[in-house]
């Protein structure tokens, strides 16, 4: 949301995401545009202002591994849970490596 228009009675704002009837699915489209990506998330992450594009590439990446799990059929909370903690401990990429080479580190104790 940009603002709002008091005589117009109506909200301005950025389309961060489009629905793609075709295909049923999101696009995202608020590249470059994310107030709380660049200003909040990005320095909580330590990326320099210079390199913004990474945080948009990281929100790229955790999308990828979810659309993979939803690929694979891996529902389940307590697995999904495990996941997400496997994630934080040795990083989005490599977790989405592991699984595209095969591996169902869900499964494992």
């Amino acid at each position: 949301v940009v603002g709002y228009d008091p005589i117009e009675g109506r909200f301005n704002y950025i389309e961060l995401f489009n629905w793609k009837p075709a295909e049923d699915e999101h696009e995202f489209r608020g590249r470059g545009s994310s107030h709380l990506l660049e200003n909040k998330i990005a320095v909580m992450k330590g990326i320099d202002r210079r390199n913004l594009g990474a945080v948009y590439d990281d929100l790229m990446l955790r999308a990828r591994l979810l659309r993979r799990l939803v690929k694979l059929k891996v529902y389940d909370y307590l697995k999904v849970w495990k996941l997400v903690k496997q994630a934080y401990n040795i990083g989005v990429e490599k977790l989405l490596t592991l699984i595209e080479e095969g591996e169902r580190p869900w499964e494992s104790d």
